[in-house]
């Protein structure tokens, strides 16, 4: 299968089975997710607001924070927490 055949395969399947399509989708970013949180790169995933987010915890000077129901976190947010700022 080439990219063309695999692109309407794609689309296929999420306008036909917008639910399957949105549960793999979710397991790929959270692979991705993971992955970069391995390398020591979390903090590259982030979009804008939640980076902006952090930044103002910094400025505060806040240290510590209670997360809760903090499992659903898991790998990703436990290591952008964990990540060395600048």
């Amino acid at each position: 299968m080439d990219f063309d055949e695999a692109a309407v395969c794609i689309e296929d399947l999420q306008r036909h089975n917008c639910s399957y399509y949105e549960d793999r989708l979710s397991g790929y970013r959270k692979e991705l997710r993971d992955e970069a949180a391995f390398c020591g790169d979390a903090m590259r995933m982030l979009q804008a607001s939640s980076l902006a987010a952090l930044e103002r915890l910094n400025q505060r000077g806040i240290g510590l924070i209670i997360l809760d129901e903090c499992h659903h976190l898991l790998c990703h947010w436990g290591s952008v927490l964990s990540e060395p700022r600048s």
